[in-house]
Formats: structure tokens, sequence, C-alpha cells
């Protein structure tokens, strides 16, 4: 599996962009990049999230066709501690229906470093149990297994509830080199 660790981010206010994503929500961040590669990156005077000028330079770098699903697009969503942020514009919540959950690709130096979901406290009152289907790139530059569907459960233990967010319906995938 390609993924090293996770993180877990709470945005009260939400974030950029106005009218989208600034309603309170979870990112659920699972990094292929090492822990202190993405630590590395800086705040700064660059971009909307304040980014060190050289790491938002760095992190707009294009990612290579084949290791990008077509749709995800880059919005300068680069944040310190994280990276870029590709995002689905054919997404729910760039059509007229109020954003709930969605999916995002990160990146950094032209790779793919980070899979991630968002999620709202809204739809986690609501109790879910979902899947939904990832939109995956057409090749990865890193020999793994790969998820192929993201989930959004409520958990009614005997002791407790609470919330998972995983990644599931794992395939292995053979690296391709940029741009096959």
């Amino acid at each position: 599996m390609p993924f090293k660790w996770a993180l877990l981010n709470w945005n009260p206010r939400g974030h950029i962009p106005p009218g989208i994503y600034d309603v309170p929500h979870f990112d659920v961040h699972f990094y292929i990049e090492p822990i202190e590669n993405v630590f590395a990156i800086q705040r700064g005077p660059c971009g909307p999230e304040s980014v060190r000028c050289d790491q938002f330079a760095r992190a707009k770098l294009p990612v290579p066709a084949n290791y990008m699903h077509p749709d995800f697009k880059d919005v300068d969503a680069v944040a310190p501690a994280m990276g870029n942020h590709l995002v689905d514009l054919k997404a729910h919540e760039f059509h007229g229906v109020p954003f709930s959950h969605t999916w995002i690709y990160g990146t950094y130096e032209g790779r793919v470093t980070f899979y991630e979901e968002m999620v709202t406290i809204a739809f986690l009152k609501s109790r879910p149990d979902t899947c939904v289907s990832i939109k995956a790139t057409p090749a990865v530059a890193l020999t793994g297994y790969y998820p192929t569907k993201s989930c959004i459960r409520y958990v009614n233990g005997k002791d407790n509830e609470k919330y998972e967010v995983s990644l599931e319906g794992f395939q292995l995938r053979q690296a391709s080199p940029p741009g096959q």
C-alpha cells in the first residue's frame, strides 16, 4: 500500500473557495508522501492559503496527465503542511448542490502526495452509511494497492458511537512511467 500516514483536519468555518467549502467540515488526508516532507511546506506570502513562494511554485508543478483524473483541476489551493489540492469541478458542489462530502487529490512537485475525503458536520449528523467510487487516475507512479471507493459511516456500537472514514476496495496497480 502506498499510504504512509493519515491526518484529520477540523475546519470550523470551512475554507476557500467561498460559497463552496466554507461550511464546518473535516478533511481526512491519506498521505503517500513522508510526514517530514509534508510538514516542511511552510507559511509564506504566496497564494490564497499563504505558502512560502518557492514552495507554492513547486506545489503547482503539473502532474503528468496519466497520473491525474481529467476531471480534477488546480485551483491554487496550496496549503502549508499539506501541498496543492486538485478539485473535481464536475462534483455536485460546483453545480448547485450544497457540499456534503467530496474527493480531492493532493499534489506537490508534480507528484500525487495524498488522497483526501472532505465531509461536512451536517452530513455526519445524517448518520451516513455510504461508499462512493473514487475517480481513479489512469496510472500511478508507485506500484501498490490503491482504493476504488471512499466510505463514510456512522457506527452505533454497544458502548459508543463513532464515525468512520475509510478507503476500501483496494486493487493492485502497477507503476507506469509519466505520460504513458
